[in-house]
């Protein structure tokens, strides 16, 4: 006679996760690699999202390992796209993704605030492209760039006095991935940014002023209120025509003759080339050192003589 028995299912043994290392470090000067000293270069947290076949499959958090920039990312299936997003934590769209249901699509028109951008660390983006048949050997290296750009004021010829700073028409959102032109979502309000140094203006030095989310100019224009020459001038000029993230742009107050104005230089994140900008000069009326009659009055911008 004949045995038989029931079959019975085998069980399925579970995947098992494969951990990725990554090497990152953020975009510096002349495509090369900012120091880690730099505060605007610090990755403080790092998430990534994996995608295939143009869906968003699985959110991982990556694990700092030791070492500058290396971290950590466990996952069963290393195929398919890493889309990595450093300093992120305080961009509430991040919070939105759902995987099996967010496309590669959206991901991409994912925006956020300036100060979600710049709340936890300058907010950097990059990515990978992983082949199943590599496994997670070995370490690779992902270079992320920085999802906003940056403005500095610099006074740095003697005798000219920076007193206040208006930069108008100011993009307050932005694509926190990179787009492959810069824009503005159609959500993005414009505001005025404005800097007064009282009774300490700026001269002989140079600083930071604020941080842009990328965007094209929409009239995007620059006034600087500066004293030199014995006198008090209004400066003006304009951004260019695109604000790229990653981008650093350097307004240079000059206050000699014809040479008076605003240059605008642009580079990536330390120097670069100049960028062509066509500056106004406008006289202001000191009134302090001024003798009017008593019918004549200045408006409050000190730029009209009213008689």
């Amino acid at each position: 006679s004949t045995g038989c028995s029931r079959d019975e299912a085998l069980p399925t043994p579970a995947p098992v996760a494969s951990t990725l290392a990554l090497r990152l470090s953020a975009a510096g000067p002349d495509g090369g690699l900012a120091t880690t000293a730099d505060a605007e270069s610090a990755i403080r947290t790092v998430t990534a999202c994996r995608f295939e076949a143009g869906r968003l499959q699985e959110v991982i958090p990556g694990t700092a390992a030791g070492g500058e920039g290396l971290y950590t990312f466990s996952t069963a299936t290393p195929r398919g796209e890493l889309r990595l997003v450093a300093n992120g934590s305080g961009v509430e769209a991040l919070g939105s993704l759902l995987p099996g249901v967010t496309t590669l699509a959206d991901f991409e028109r994912l925006e956020a605030s300036l100060g979600e951008m710049t709340r936890e660390g300058l907010t950097m983006t990059g990515q990978l492209t992983l082949d199943a048949a590599e496994g997670a050997a070995g370490e690779r290296a992902v270079t992320l760039r920085r999802s906003v750009a940056r403005i500095d004021l610099r006074s740095r010829e003697a005798g000219v006095e920076v007193h206040s700073v208006v930069i108008r028409r100011v993009a307050d959102r932005g694509y926190l991935w990179e787009p492959s032109a810069p824009a503005s979502p159609s959500s993005a309000a414009r505001d005025e940014f404005r800097r007064d140094y009282g009774d300490r203006p700026l001269t002989g030095a140079g600083e930071t002023l604020l941080y842009l989310c990328e965007q094209t100019n929409d009239a995007m224009e620059i006034e600087v209120t500066a004293r030199f020459g014995g006198g008090w001038h209004r400066l003006r000029s304009t951004l260019p025509a695109a604000i790229r993230r990653n981008t650093v742009y350097t307004l240079e107050v000059r206050g000699h003759g014809a040479a008076a104005g605003i240059e605008v230089i642009s580079g990536s994140w330390e120097t670069g080339p100049g960028v062509e900008s066509t500056p106004v000069v406008e006289g202001l009326i000191d009134v302090a050192l001024s003798e009017l009659p008593d019918d004549v009055r200045v408006n409050a911008a000190c730029d009209t003589l009213y008689i």
